[in-house]
């Protein structure tokens, strides 16, 4: 099958489906809204189309993470995410999205054209989906939709404009991608027609297990990254995200210490940032606290392996990718309270669910899963099973291809 993903290619998800799909013998064209050196895809074709000036803000940002920012200019791209600044720019560029859109569909369009694919699939709306929508109302091609998780309940719901181009594409989409049953439902309540193919898949074309899986010996990776043997080791890799809730991971984090003194909390993504640096002042935990920044998949893999506990906490998500990361290896997970948190996780059986607006609720909840090794052990078997039935490469991406075929087979 000929397909022609839109996506933000420099994203690791995003690539896991390029490859994924090329590797399952279809031909794969990229159009990508941040400029990446194609010749590392599996590709025949790659075209660049910029949409949204934060492409470049979180590439800034990674960069500066992990120590190769090679300019003042990425390093001030690096420090934006969170501040007044980028809150007023997100918001004009969401007033601006729509003569944004306007202005490059008619360049995707021809690119469309161009490859003539069989399917043209967008991976995420804001802001992939609604510029390849507009495009293929010119171009006349078969649509697939993926949402990664906050599309509908962060973005679409936070402004009108975009809502309302989230509205006519749901109107008019050929297919369906979710990571969690939760979109799924909100789309059909937003317009979606009953008709239209859907299917729920993990957002990162599934859980590589050669990578992600329980360690025989933790101990020798808490000895390889320097974290403390023979304590509870507690790991939040969710990064500094304005829906992820580590106002509440870090105000819970003293409760547990005068119940646990020697715990070890691990947090992802984080190191050199004022806000969480603030949080580690506050509540006096530096000797508890290790600020991490972003690493490779197979670190955090070491890192999962190493801890006992995952922490999850969110206002908006769909299913996040580091959560049935950490589940695969053998972490314990305590999520917040959010629809899709239940698709994963049922409460005092493979997990924990929290109340995402209370410390004491996740202190609780950790302190509970430290002191019972029997419920962590026993969690432990059934995410693995979990993670086995519901998250391989292969069904992810058989889920994937059996939603083009039917898309195929409807499209008029």
């Amino acid at each position: 099958m000929k397909l022609l993903l839109v996506v933000d290619a420099q994203s690791p998800h995003a690539i896991h489906w390029i490859e994924y799909l090329a590797n399952a013998g279809h031909e794969v064209h990229l159009a990508s809204t941040y400029p990446v050196d194609p010749t590392t895809l599996p590709v025949k074709t790659y075209e660049c189309f910029p949409v949204d000036f934060s492409a470049k803000v979180r590439s800034g940002e990674k960069a500066a993470n992990m120590g190769t920012a090679k300019s003042k200019k990425s390093y001030f791209f690096s420090k934006l995410r969170g501040s007044f600044l980028w809150k007023a720019l997100a918001t004009l560029r969401n007033r601006l999205a729509p003569a944004m859109i306007k202005r490059r569909a008619h360049g995707l369009a021809a690119h469309i054209q161009k490859v003539n694919p069989d399917i043209v699939h967008a991976m995420r709306i804001p802001f992939e989906g609604l510029v390849a929508h507009a495009a293929v109302k010119i171009a006349k091609k078969p649509f697939v939709i993926s949402t990664w998780g906050n599309d509908f309940t962060l973005f679409a719901s936070r402004d009108p404009s975009i809502k309302s181009l989230t509205l006519d594409l749901l109107r008019d989409v050929n297919g369906l991608h979710s990571d969690c049953n939760k979109d799924v439902r909100i789309a059909h309540s937003w317009g979606l027609a009953d008709h239209i193919p859907t299917t729920v898949a993990p957002g990162n074309g599934g859980i590589n297990a050669a990578v992600f899986h329980i360690s025989p010996d933790p101990e020798s990776l808490r000895k390889k990254h320097n974290l403390p043997i023979g304590v509870p080791l507690i790991i939040n890799p969710r990064g500094l995200k304005e829906y992820v809730r580590n106002d509440t991971f870090f105000a819970s984090i003293p409760m547990v210490l005068k119940k646990f003194p020697d715990a070890f909390f691990i947090a992802l993504s984080m190191e050199g940032k004022a806000k969480a640096e603030e949080w580690v002042e506050k509540y006096d935990i530096s000797k508890s606290v290790r600020l991490l920044p972003s690493v490779s998949h197979s670190a955090m893999a070491e890192y999962f392996q190493a801890s006992d506990l995952i922490i999850s906490s969110s206002d908006h998500d769909g299913t996040p990718n580091s959560l049935l990361e950490g589940m695969a290896c053998g972490c314990f997970p305590c999520a917040g309270d959010i629809e899709s948190s239940h698709e994963w996780v049922t409460h005092s059986e493979n997990g924990f669910i929290h109340d995402q607006n209370s410390p004491e609720a996740l202190a609780n909840d950790m302190i509970r899963a430290i002191e019972d090794e029997a419920l962590r052990q026993s969690a432990r078997e059934k995410n693995k099973t979990i993670i086995e039935e519901r998250c391989t490469i292969p069904a992810s991406v058989a889920k994937i291809e059996h939603l083009y075929q039917q898309v195929l087979e409807t499209y008029k």
